[in-house]
């Protein structure tokens, strides 16, 4: 098996089993059979496109996994205020400040929630 310029350099040389470790012509053409299109990877080790393809893929799904909204207990109105019903939206006249401007907005309430 060649030895790239960064094995060189370290003298360190990783491997995943006996068979590929012995390199037989046996064990080759198993990889060839059972991985048709990803021999000549398996054979020559990982590539730092797929080390960082698959580092890209573990991040993002991280990042997906801690954006959770928290847990929101809805309790329903103790006393009714006078002149709602349930479930006929309410809409109000608000404003908001943007870059130093302050700008009309109307703001809709479905049963207490905007």
């Amino acid at each position: 098996m060649p030895i790239d310029s960064t094995q060189q350099s370290t003298g360190l040389h990783y491997w995943r089993s006996l068979d590929e470790l012995a390199d037989t012509p046996q064990f080759r053409e198993f990889v060839e059979k059972e991985f048709p299109n990803f021999a000549h990877e398996s054979v020559s080790g990982p590539t730092r496109r797929n080390f960082l393809k698959l580092m890209g893929a573990s991040l993002a799904l991280g990042g997906l996994a801690g954006c959770r909204w928290p847990e929101e207990k809805i309790a329903p109105f103790g006393n009714r205020p006078d002149g709602h019903t349930p479930g006929v939206p309410q809409q109000y006249a608000t404003a908001i400040e943007t870059g130093g401007v302050g700008v009309g907005l109307l703001v809709t309430s479905y049963d207490g929630r905007p």
